[in-house]
């Protein structure tokens, strides 16, 4: 069933590759509920220092919010419940955040309505660093 023969197509870089398939087999056996655990909670401290800064900050009507291991930005000073609630303003300063955090070394999506993604690598040793680069 597969085209050029029949109607499916398929296709991709990697697809059906044996490397390829080794690896993606290795990388799932590591995917341990101790593996989420220490990703939920490197993203929950992730989040915890970024609020920290910000309640301190020029920035305090923000806020980084969490589902499991992503986070995003929003205002606090706005409840947000429908698109009306949202600032006018919102990119405009969500831009002053991000600029104020690239000169810091630290990049965000360049976009306020995306999102972040913790990982596995946002170790404590990355949260320390973290730490210093937002109170520099």
């Amino acid at each position: 069933h597969l085209a050029p023969l029949g109607g499916v197509y398929q296709a991709g870089t990697l697809s059906a590759n044996p490397v390829a398939m080794v690896a993606g087999l290795a990388t799932m056996k590591k995917l341990t509920p101790e593996f989420y655990l220490e990703l939920y909670n490197n993203a929950k401290n992730i989040v915890g220092i970024f609020n920290e800064w910000l309640a301190q900050s020029e920035f305090n009507d923000y806020q980084i919010i969490q589902y499991k291991s992503l986070f995003w930005p929003v205002p606090t000073k706005n409840k947000l419940k429908t698109p009306d609630d949202i600032p006018s303003n919102i990119g405009d300063r969500f831009h002053d955040l991000f600029k104020v955090l690239l000169d810091k070394g630290i990049y965000l999506s360049p976009n306020g309505y995306e999102i972040g993604f913790g990982s596995i690598a946002h170790d404590q040793k990355v949260q320390e660093e973290l730490k210093k680069r937002l109170w520099s």
